[in-house]
């Protein structure tokens, strides 16, 4: 009579449990590379706001008649830039939506406020830009950025 070996089969056995560990641990490799690839996407995107926001700035201090009053430059801030239908804004507006994926869902806001100065020479405005945006199947205005600047 022949004796039965008793390991028959355990080679297989841990031979695809350590084919299911490595399997497994391919799975997570490739799930933290999506991962990361998001957050590159989402950075570019928050990167590409701040540029945005930062070049509108830029246009409101370069527009400023600094020999006329402070109310003139503050309602001309407001008419040019702050207003939806002013020609300033309309021409950022259209970098913005041409950036940033669903940015028309929620339009930019831009709200110029006239603020205290420390000199009558020297007047002062502060304009908040909120940029939102939202990456495809997401939400409208899932993301945002906002930023604040002193106008002088």
């Amino acid at each position: 009579m022949a004796t039965r070996n008793t390991q028959a089969g355990s080679v297989v056995l841990e031979a695809l449990i350590g084919i299911l560990i490595f399997s497994m641990g391919i799975l997570a490799i490739v799930g933290l590379l999506a991962a990361s690839t998001k957050s590159a996407g989402d950075a570019k995107y928050r990167l590409d706001a701040s540029q945005l926001a930062n070049q509108l700035v830029g246009q409101m201090l370069g527009s400023i008649n600094r020999s006329s009053p402070s109310a003139q430059q503050l309602v001309a801030l407001q008419n040019g830039f702050g207003s939806p239908s002013g020609p300033a804004y309309v021409a950022w507006l259209g970098n913005v939506t041409a950036a940033l994926p669903g940015a028309s869902a929620v339009q930019p806001t831009v709200v110029i406020n006239a603020t205290a100065s420390s000199s009558a020479n020297a007047p002062s405005s502060q304009a908040t830009i909120t940029i939102s945006w939202n990456a495809p199947n997401e939400a409208p205005g899932a993301h945002s950025y906002t930023t604040i600047a002193q106008i002088r």
